[in-house]
């Protein structure tokens, strides 16, 4: 392969290339890949850089950028003397001129590292979060001009497919020994008899069928509780389980607007109401007694009352002889 060079209206003479392919061409794409994947699992191999969970991230890629992640400095400059290593063992050069120190720290900090011989510095400007922004995953409070919101099915289709760092990272926080959110979820599921969240990844389900499992497991969960706990304590023997069914509410929460001083209102309206509900069972239960019978009851609640309640309760026995 030959090329000529033109400058100032002028054309050289045919100079022969050894090395190298033109921009573009078929082979371009492929030799890329070919030297770039020897860095990057070089610095793979390495251990050293960024983590989340188990799952190392020092060299996340776009197209042909590479970003180098590291806790500290001593390990970005271990990670960019390997690159150096890499390239100088492939003959490839990569341009210390267009790489950049972006510093992610609380407090202010100054230093630079080395490529090589040459020093690559901090560069302030006033795009450099913008300019990064690709090689940074999209979220929620980004910088002005980053964290552009990712598309529903982008997101689905990442998690779907095992190969991605995503999935990888969901995977690894699945596991039972793991300390974060997803242990919550997985107790969850085990409460309900739901599937594991392992089945739950691997087979995709649809939105409308999963929350009609999930409201059918519930209700199922809740109403069998109800029916051992009535059993067990004497306190809900009364309650008829067959006429509240678990997922109606009641009218009081029913009509309740989504506000929390709303909601402490419908509390301790709820609570009132219990008390009447209370109070007319007890006047049921005395209503078919007899004086001694009525006499011998209320002693007997006021034991199991607190002490207000039983000294009320003495008085009205105190009343009820003298009559």
């Amino acid at each position: 392969m030959s090329l000529q060079v033109k400058w100032n209206n002028s054309l050289s003479g045919e100079v022969k290339v050894t090395q190298g392919v033109r921009q573009g061409a078929k082979l371009s794409t492929m030799l890329y890949k070919r030297y770039n994947n020897n860095i990057l699992k070089a610095l793979e191999r390495s251990e050293i850089g960024a983590e989340i969970g188990n799952i190392k991230v020092m060299a996340p890629t776009c197209a042909d950028d590479i970003a180098v992640l590291a806790e500290n400095q001593h390990e970005v400059q271990a990670l960019l003397d390997i690159v150096e290593n890499c390239t100088k063992r492939d003959l490839v050069t990569i341009n210390p001129n267009k790489s950049d120190l972006v510093p992610i720290t609380k407090c202010q900090s100054n230093f630079s590292v080395y490529l090589g011989k040459d020093e690559i510095t901090q560069k302030r400007s006033s795009r450099q979060d913008s300019k990064y922004c690709h090689l940074l995953t999209s979220r929620s409070g980004a910088s002005r001009g980053c964290g552009r919101p990712i598309d529903n099915n982008i997101s689905r289709n990442l998690l779907h497919n095992k190969e991605t760092l995503e999935f990888k990272i969901l995977e690894s926080m699945a596991k039972r020994n793991g300390q974060s959110y997803i242990i919550k979820v997985i107790q969850r599921l085990e409460k309900y008899g739901l599937p594991e969240i392992e089945t739950l990844l691997e087979n995709e389900s649809d939105t409308l069928k999963w929350k009609k499992t999930v409201k059918k497991h519930i209700i199922h969960y809740w109403d069998v509780k109800w029916q051992e706990e009535k059993q067990q304590k004497s306190t809900l023997k009364l309650l008829n389980i067959q006429s509240h069914a678990i997922g109606n509410a009641h009218q009081i929460w029913k009509s309740v607007p989504n506000c929390h001083i709303e909601i402490r209102r419908r509390t301790e309206k709820t609570l009132e109401h219990s008390k009447v509900l209370y109070r007319k069972h007890k006047k049921r239960t005395y209503k078919d007694l007899e004086k001694d019978e009525i006499l011998m009851k209320l002693i007997l609640d006021s034991t199991c009352e607190s002490v207000r309640t039983s000294i009320h309760l003495k008085r009205t026995t105190i009343l009820i002889l003298n009559k």
